[in-house]
């Protein structure tokens, strides 16, 4: 893999280049070669990038997860932003200047170290924001006003409730794995586009819906990972098309680790102790056949042999 520093100067004659990735090289900043190219999707993640030039008036894809930028200001001057990722940064804020990417639709922030939003109802076109891993301790009030949001994902972060202001919410996929929810968020019950909700790996042991909680247009609901007996889930949400309770699961490391559910260790210590017994009643059954075998040969005597 060959690992670039600079580009040529010359790549500014490639007048119809629309797309340009350089991720994972090692750039200390976006090379300022390629800012007089009329591109629609730039990809600069995975290098040592601390800033961002202005320039680059058309791109509506910008790709930096991962590099040392702290700042997210500069990004603002983006206007016709669509996508832009910036997952794995050094961001502790968003400035309120986020409002004027009113083409925006897609915003990733993951593994930063955000616990606050701006006001961010200016930005109408905004369908997915994903915040994961981030320092959230109170459900961002500011999302639920985001007027056509569609997917949330707060997952790994120190949430543990859900404020009353946000029942108006129009959201439809709402991700809160890994948090530190005790008691289910009834107030969900109001959000009236809510169809897929994910709170695996939380503390929650109980779960009473009253008549009227009825989450009548929830089509998925996964709430593995937590104190609760799953025998009744499947009863309370009885009018949701899929329901995942499980209670096998590994527990989200604090330090260092990562979201899986699986089973536990004795579990899979007795299937590799199988898996070696089995293996080794194969090899003493090829073992037993083959001496069998060389007995005969050594016992074969010619139907026409004479013995001396």
């Amino acid at each position: 893999m060959v690992i670039a520093l600079a580009v040529p100067d010359t790549i500014s004659n490639l007048k119809a280049l629309r797309s340009l990735d350089l991720a994972s090289n090692a750039f200390v900043e976006i090379p300022s070669a390629i800012a007089s190219l009329a591109l629609k999707e730039l990809d600069m993640s995975s290098n040592a990038i601390t800033s961002i030039p202005d320039g680059f008036k058309n791109v509506t894809a910008l790709g930096l997860k991962f590099t040392a930028i702290s700042d997210f200001t500069p990004v603002c001057k983006f206007a016709t932003l669509v996508h832009l990722r910036l997952d794995g940064n050094k961001l502790s804020s968003v400035p309120d200047c986020v409002s004027k990417l009113t083409h925006l639709k897609l915003l990733t922030l993951s593994k930063n170290s955000l616990s606050d939003l701006p006001n961010m109802t200016a930005m109408t076109a905004l369908k997915e924001l994903v915040l994961t891993d981030n320092s959230f301790s109170s459900f961002p009030e500011g999302v639920c006003a985001i007027p056509n949001l569609q997917t949330l994902d707060l997952s790994v972060n120190k949430i543990s409730s859900i404020p009353d202001s946000c029942s108006e919410a129009l959201i439809a996929t709402l991700k809160l794995d890994h948090n530190k929810f005790k008691d289910f968020p009834l107030t969900l019950s109001n959000w009236n586009n809510l169809q897929t909700l994910s709170l695996a790996s939380n503390d929650i042991d109980e779960i009473t819906l009253t008549e009227d909680q009825t989450f009548a247009v929830m089509q998925d609901l996964d709430v593995s990972c937590n104190n609760l007996k799953c025998d009744g889930v499947d009863e309370t949400f009885s009018n949701v098309r899929i329901v995942t309770c499980s209670d096998y699961c590994q527990k989200w490391a604090e330090e260092g680790g990562s979201s899986s559910s699986s089973w536990p260790v004795w579990k899979i210590a007795v299937v590799v102790i199988s898996c070696f017994a089995a293996v080794v009643i194969v090899i003493a059954v090829i073992i037993a056949i083959g001496r069998k075998n060389a007995a005969s040969t050594s016992t074969y005597e010619p139907i026409n042999g004479t013995n001396r």
